[in-house]
């Protein structure tokens, strides 16, 4: 796959970083190492996707956290644009065994399933996935991590930094 499009640039974007797997008190009391990832953006399809590259694998939170403040995926989502354009979808959660579903409203107002968002853990380990607009905005929203401007992006941004140790690999 070429690579390269004459009007946006790259058309994948990858991005090494480093953060705490989970919570930065305690994992280095565990022993555990901090996680080094790969955060993947594919501009032609819009989707962001996570990979563990080594260390202790993070939890989900830490991982949409990492999402939601990347600015190559900022550029390309647009959460005041989803807003409208997914008004009619919900995120349906399912406690044992743990899933996340997207859905929408049907013609009784009664949520249709539409399919499972796979391999999102639910409070486990994340190793990789991958998410597109839809999954993403649903999830960011539940978890209120949504970003709509680049200031609020990069607040964020600075507090995850701190709290959570993250850090991008050059």
């Amino acid at each position: 796959m070429d690579n390269k499009n004459a009007i946006t640039g790259r058309n994948i974007i990858v991005s090494d970083f480093e953060v705490a797997p989970y919570d930065p008190d305690e994992y280095e009391y565990m022993g555990d190492q901090k996680c080094h990832g790969q955060l993947i953006v594919n501009k032609q399809e819009k989707t962001i996707t996570f990979r563990h590259i080594s260390g202790t694998c993070p939890i989900f939170h830490a991982v949409l956290a990492a999402m939601s403040i990347n600015k190559n995926w900022f550029r390309i989502f647009d959460a005041i644009e989803c807003e409208a354009k997914y008004k009619d979808y919900m995120l349906l959660i399912r406690d044992w065994p743990a899933a996340y579903y997207v859905a929408h409203v049907g013609e009784n107002g009664l949520p249709v399933v539409e399919k499972q968002i796979k391999n999102v853990p639910y409070f486990s380990e994340a190793k990789e996935l991958t998410l597109n607009e839809l999954e993403f905005y649903l999830l960011a929203e539940f978890k209120t991590m949504l970003q709509f401007n680049n200031g609020g992006r990069k607040r964020a941004q600075n507090l995850f930094m701190k709290v959570w140790e993250f850090r991008y690999i050059r």
